[in-house]
C-alpha cells in the first residue's frame, strides 16, 4: 500500500521550509552565544556587561506573506516577482 497523503514540494514549501530551519538555527547558535557569555560573565570580575539584544529576523511578517501567497487560488507572475 501507498501512503495517500504525499506532498509533492512546489518552491513556496521549499522556502517556508528553509525560513523555518534558519530560524531555527538562529535560535540554537543565539542560546549557544549567551550561554558562553553568562560563563563568562561568571568568570570575571568587575562591572557587568549587558548581553546584546537578539537580532530581528521579522518572522512573523514573513510567515503572514507566505500564508497569504499560499491562500490565494491564481498565483499570479507579478506576485513571485514582488518576493
Amino acid at each position: 500500500m501507498v501512503d495517500q497523503q504525499i506532498t509533492f514540494p512546489s518552491d513556496l514549501k521549499m522556502l517556508a521550509t528553509a525560513r523555518e530551519e534558519t530560524e531555527r538555527l538562529i535560535d540554537v547558535l543565539y542560546a549557544r552565544i549567551k550561554q558562553e557569555e553568562e560563563a563568562k560573565a561568571k568568570l570575571e570580575t568587575g562591572p557587568k556587561t549587558k548581553s546584546k539584544p537578539k537580532r530581528r529576523t521579522y518572522r512573523r511578517e514573513a510567515r503572514q506573506e507566505f500564508l497569504k501567497i499560499v491562500k490565494l487560488k491564481r498565483k499570479g507572475k507579478m506576485l513571485f516577482e514582488r518576493l
